[in-house]
């Protein structure tokens, strides 16, 4: 990969917007690259994500743009877009995707140089599926300092105040002695596991492990199927998103499928399961927490209980109690 000299451009522009579980792994991309531009990066991204996740990054700008899906392909106004960055003389666009709007904004803003995954751009980085998704956005900030650490720029999200201290509260009902297991099933169809095979595993392990209690992350109170051991089932249900991600950061060990909750446990280092099917665990799953991928075939149909059981309490053993408040 060759170096980009990103010190001769003056109005950069970096273009994220995408789900948000992919801004959690885009993190220290951004992180990176905002700091060796030192400040002068304008952020054009989705609603939501500046709040959630990118209000620590030095910017001397930043436009929320309203998404919409056309076939499943993210739209935006374009030249609403254009006129409020206003001159642009680098693009980034560190999204493994591309569409009419995007193709529409990079024309109108005219930089002198861009760089992104498709031909659209001066600078065709490799869009590699067998390259974990945070390595890949950060070969953006690689291609401005070649020799840059990953792991430098890996600290877990800043996640909202507010969310926060709601989460604390609802961990301090937990006693102090007790260790938590939190439990996140839900995403796209095809990515979750069977809710009676995952019922069978807490059954389980919540039997063999008296320490431990279950933290079920779901929408809806009323999706879970009855437990022996319901004294230990907490339903978390019904949290705002910041409110959820903070709670799962709080947690002792993590099971889950594929999904933003399992990334925030990847970046606060928990302990984990992680339940792969249709997505791979090279380019998905975990890349710094304590971990185990359970990943049998293309069907999550295939994942059968006891080796979930295996895996949990091989992970169990490395938990140790977390210093779990924020304040």
């Amino acid at each position: 990969m060759h170096r980009l000299d990103h010190t001769s451009y003056s109005r950069p522009v970096i273009f994220f917007a995408n789900g948000i579980g992919d801004a959690i792994l885009s993190l220290p991309a951004l992180r990176a690259i905002t700091q060796l531009l030192e400040g002068q990066a304008f952020l054009v991204t989705q609603r939501d994500l500046y709040d959630l996740f990118f209000k620590e990054l030095p910017l001397r700008g930043v436009l929320e743009v309203a998404m919409s899906r056309d076939s499943g392909i993210r739209q935006f106004n374009a030249t609403n877009t254009a006129r409020e960055v206003g001159s642009c003389d680098l693009f980034l666009a560190p999204v493994p995707w591309m569409s009419d709007s995007l193709a529409e904004l990079i024309a109108l803003l005219r930089p002198q140089h861009s760089v992104g995954f498709f031909p659209n751009y001066n600078t065709e980085l490799r869009l590699d599926y067998g390259k974990h998704s945070s390595e890949l956005a950060f070969d953006f900030a690689r291609l401005l300092r070649p020799r840059l650490s990953f792991e430098n720029f890996s600290q877990p999200p800043i996640l909202p105040q507010r969310a926060l201290k709601t989460a604390d509260k609802i961990v301090a009902t937990i006693p102090p002695e007790m260790r938590i297991l939190a439990v996140h099933n839900e995403t796209l169809p095809a990515k979750q596991w069977d809710i009676q095979s995952l019922a069978t595993v807490l059954d389980v392990f919540l039997a063999e492990h008296t320490d431990f209690l279950a933290f079920v992350m779901t929408t809806n109170e009323n999706s879970f199927p009855s437990c022996q051991h319901a004294d230990r089932i907490v339903p978390v249900y019904g949290l705002p998103c910041a409110v959820a991600l903070a709670v799962a950061s709080q947690v002792d060990l993590f099971l889950g499928v594929d999904s933003c909750m399992l990334h925030v446990a990847d970046f606060y280092r928990i302990p984990s399961v992680g339940l792969f099917g249709p997505t791979n665990p090279i380019e998905f799953g975990f890349r710094l927490a304590p971990h185990w991928h359970v990943h049998v075939g293309e069907k999550m149909t295939d994942i059968s209980a006891q080796g979930v059981l295996t895996s949990l309490h091989l992970m169990a053993a490395q938990s140790q109690p977390r210093r779990r408040s924020h304040k």
